[in-house]
């Protein structure tokens, strides 16, 4: 298989692994085991109207989080690609929703945070068993030059 170019690479949390964006395949996720240097592919859900973007490891390393354009959602999965669960769509654009920037999700699992289509930050709770509860933080915040990675743990 041929290595595919490597985009928005985040460490796993014990740093044996690396989970990145491949785009390669326009847009699936590849995970790298960094002890043997084996690469897998984890999703192929990604086509040439969208991709998935955005990829981050879970506190306990157990699952990967990212958006996909297509769908218009929030997604986990495994990192072996097993279990691939929906959290959640995202708000439409007229409304809130995701634009070109950061998204990640809380170290408890039970937020995401990511750039709106008005240049502002937006937290979705995640509530089992009910929609998602979306608010827009204000007070001159904005996604310019924001890293969610860095800034959530």
């Amino acid at each position: 298989m041929a290595r595919p170019q490597s985009l928005e690479p985040d460490w796993s949390p014990d740093g044996k692994k690396i989970v990145f964006l491949g785009n390669q395949d326009l847009g699936d996720l590849y995970v790298v085991n960094l002890g043997d240097m084996q690469v897998r592919q984890i999703t192929r859900i990604a086509t040439a109207s969208g991709g998935n973007y955005y990829p981050h490891w879970s506190a306990d390393g157990s699952r990967v989080f990212f958006f996909n354009s297509l769908a218009g959602a929030f997604y986990t999965v495994n990192p072996d690609g097993s279990k691939l669960h929906k959290l959640a769509d995202v708000p439409s654009t007229t409304s809130g929703g995701l634009a070109p920037g950061s998204a990640n999700w809380s170290p408890d699992g039970r937020m995401v945070v990511y750039c709106n289509d008005s240049g502002g930050i937006s937290v979705m709770q995640l509530v089992r068993g009910a929609e998602p509860q979306t608010i827009s933080l204000t007070g001159g915040l904005s996604c310019d030059g924001v890293d969610f990675h860095s800034s959530l743990r």
